[in-house]
C-alpha cells in the first residue's frame, strides 16, 4: 500500500532501537526495520564499539600502534625503570592514544555501513532514515551509489564521518521551510523533487553536531534541503512531537511525503 511505506532506522552511536525516533517510526508505520549496529564508545560487550574496535587490530598500522602501546605500558610499569624511561614510555603510550581512537572509530564505522548494507538488502525499504552516525553511514552508502531511495537524515555526523577516513561527501541547499509538519514535508520534499531525494532535520542548538556540518552538505549537493527544528538539541525533540492532536510527528509526516513522492515519480 502506498501509504504504509516500508522503513529502515539507522540509530545514533549509543542508543541502539530504543531510541525515541524509532518509537515513533513504529507507532506510525507498519513496516519498520532498525538493525543493531551494536556500536557505542566504552562498551565493550558491544562488537563494534569504538574501544572494542581499538584494541582489536584491523591494519599492519592498527597493529603497530596497539603494540607500542603494549610495549610502553610495559616500561612504565616495569619495577627497576629508571624514572626518566617511565616518564618517556608514559609520553609514548599517550602519542599512540589518539591514533588508537581513529582506528577504532574507523573501525567501528566500517562495521555500521556494512550492518546497513546488510539492512538494505535483505528489508529493502522504500524510505530510509538515520540519526547522527547511522545518518553518517546511510549517507556513505549513498555515495557510494547503493542508496538511491528517500533519505531522512536527523543530525547526520558528517564531520565524524570525515575524520574516520570513508571519501569525504560533497555537501547539501539549504532552505527554511514552515512549522506545520505536514506543510514542513511538502516544502521540504518539494524542493528536491526527484525520488531520491534527501531531507535533513537538524536543531539550531544541537551541542554535538554542528549545525554548520548539515548547512554545508546543503550547500553542495543537489537535492538535499536542511528542515530547522528550534531548540530540538541533538535529539530533534520538536521533531518527535505530535503538533496536535490529530497530527503526526514531523517526522513521519516527512517519511509519508518523501514515500508518496517516490511512488508518484515511479508511477
Amino acid at each position: 500500500m502506498h501509504d504504509l511505506p516500508r522503513v529502515l532506522f539507522a540509530t545514533g552511536l549509543e542508543t541502539g532501537a530504543r531510541d525515541a525516533k524509532a518509537g515513533v517510526l513504529a507507532a506510525s508505520f507498519r513496516h519498520v526495520c532498525v538493525p543493531d549496529m551494536r556500536t557505542g564508545v566504552f562498551r565493550v560487550w558491544r562488537r563494534n564499539s569504538i574501544f572494542r574496535r581499538a584494541l582489536a587490530p584491523t591494519s599492519a598500522p592498527h597493529a603497530a600502534r596497539l603494540l607500542a602501546l603494549v610495549l610502553a605500558l610495559l616500561v612504565a610499569v616495569a619495577p627497576r625503570v629508571p624514572s626518566r624511561a617511565r616518564a618517556l614510555a608514559g609520553l609514548a603510550a599517550s602519542a599512540t592514544l589518539p591514533g588508537l581512537a581513529r582506528e577504532g572509530l574507523a573501525s567501528s564505522f566500517a562495521a555500521s555501513v556494512e550492518a546497513q548494507r546488510s539492512a538494505l538488502r535483505m528489508f529493502a525499504p522504500d524510505v530510509a532514515v538515520g540519526s547522527s552516525w547511522g545518518g553518517a553511514a546511510l549517507l556513505a552508502l549513498r555515495e557510494a551509489g547503493e542508496w538511491t531511495g528517500p533519505l531522512v537524515l536527523v543530525a547526520p555526523a558528517r564531520e565524524l564521518v570525515r575524520r574516520c577516513g570513508p571519501a569525504r561527501f560533497r555537501a547539501p541547499a539549504h532552505v527554511d521551510v514552515g512549522r506545520a509538519p505536514s506543510r514542513t514535508a511538502r516544502a521540504a520534499v518539494g524542493a528536491t523533487g526527484a525520488r531520491g531525494a534527501v531531507v535533513i532535520v537538524h536543531a539550531d542548538d544541537d551541542p554535538i553536531v554542528p549545525l554548520s556540518d548539515s548547512r554545508e552538505l546543503c550547500r553542495w549537493n543537489r537535492g538535499f534541503r536542511l528542515l530547522l527544528v528550534p531548540n530540538g538539541g541533538h535529539r530533534c525533540a520538536r521533531a518527535l512531537e505530535p503538533p496536535g492532536k490529530d497530527g503526526r510527528p514531523l517526522l513521519a509526516a516527512l517519511v509519508s511525503e518523501l514515500h508518496q513522492r517516490r511512488v508518484r515519480v515511479t508511477i
